[in-house]
């Protein structure tokens, strides 16, 4: 091997190495955790064992680059078939630029039916900033949308802000509606729900449906003390949204064959009868999977990811899902391979049909990436 092609192995190694120390180092929640030697980080140098392909990179830009940075992180999708303000495709995305919690604000988008009836790739600021502003301390998280009858709904989690201690509460999920998706009104913002303390949570990710005449807000439920780990999905459900009822209806375990992972964000999807969750696997390091429900509560996570990590696709975060004329469309975001700061949204497709049966694959067999780094959680 010549010597610059050992050179440009190693800086390669470095460089990974250094971008997993940088992922590592930007969870938001800071409880401490033991260090632990990553033998199985599902992170093969290359795997074409998945069950979408990665897609294509979209263009989404942010009103106040100098602030924003084009970042995109943590999408929440909704495709409108009758049209809203103008258009069919509406999306919020809280940028996380550099793990900075100060950026970290819901920006609304809005897209146009592609000539082919594809997902868009191109996504155009609804406003020339973000709908909700930083807290004085504390940060926002986590932004979802739902639509009903001419109204747009935004939820959102803040934590340890000055409006959660208001309300007695330490993280809790606040939401506002627009009739165009241009205006907003945060001085009418509702509390749906919340966590009185730091060392629980079961209203992250909040992700907002319907069945029927209930309204059903599913949520990541973790416990970050003493020990972080994942307790399931939490279930709030109520009957309004202008005067919020939620209540937890339960919490329920999340059925994997893969102790590895620790279920974190993911997406609710309603397709012929069934329930459907887009999951991110783990907040570092995971993959993006398909779990199947029949009763909306006892999720199964199938065997084989729809996406993982590569060397060229790090640092996946929380997907969202939009089925449209039988095809399943998952919008995700992955860290830029040229500046590891900077967040950047994909989009994939596949018939729904292919990926239920392709993810059913128990034959699958991962590959392994070891390494003898230690990482450790500030």
């Amino acid at each position: 091997m010549s010597v610059s092609k050992r050179l440009g192995n190693v800086l390669f190694g470095i460089s990974i190495s250094l971008f997993l120390l940088f992922l590592f180092s930007c969870r938001k929640e800071k409880e401490t955790v033991t260090p632990v030697i990553q033998e199985d980080t599902i992170i093969p140098p290359y795997n074409q064992q998945q069950v979408m392909s990665y897609g294509d990179s979209c263009i989404v830009n942010t009103p106040i680059p100098q602030r924003y940075k084009n970042d995109v992180l943590h999408p929440s999708v909704v495709y409108i078939s009758t049209g809203f303000g103008g258009h069919k495709w509406w999306m919020v995305q809280s940028p996380y630029y550099n793990c900075s919690g100060p950026i970290e604000n819901p920006i609304i988008y809005y897209a146009d039916e592609t000539i082919d009836g594809s997902a868009p790739k191109i996504w155009i600021p609804a406003m020339d900033n973000a709908v909700i502003d930083a807290p004085t301390w504390g940060y926002n998280s986590d932004p979802n949308l739902f639509y009903e009858n001419g109204k747009l709904w935004l939820l959102w989690r803040e934590n340890d802000t000055e409006d959660c201690r208001k309300n007695n509460y330490r993280r809790a999920v606040f939401g506002i509606s627009s009739t165009d998706g241009v205006t907003w009104d945060p001085s009418a913002k509702k509390l749906f729900m919340g966590a009185r303390t730091l060392n629980y949570d079961s209203a992250m990710c909040p992700i907002l449906i319907k069945d029927n005449d209930v309204y059903k807000v599913y949520a990541s439920n973790f416990e970050f003390q003493p020990n972080r780990i994942s307790l399931g999905l939490a279930i709030w459900t109520g009957h309004s949204l202008e005067n919020p009822d939620f209540k937890v209806q339960g919490i329920y375990p999340i059925y994997c064959n893969n102790s590895y992972y620790q279920p974190w964000h993911f997406d609710i999807l309603k397709y012929y009868g069934k329930y459907y969750m887009i999951l991110q696997t783990r907040e570092s390091n995971g993959n993006i999977s398909l779990g199947e429900s029949n009763d909306g509560k006892n999720f199964q996570i199938l065997p084989k990811p729809l996406i993982v990590q590569d060397c060229k696709h790090f640092g996946i975060y929380k997907p969202t899902g939009v089925i449209k004329d039988g095809i399943l469309y998952v919008y995700y975001t992955i860290k830029d391979v040229y500046d590891f700061n900077h967040n950047k949204l994909y989009v994939t497709k596949i018939s729904m049909k292919s990926a239920v049966f392709d993810a059913f694959d128990y034959s699958y067999k991962r590959s392994k990436f070891t390494t003898n780094i230690r990482f450790r959680e500030d």
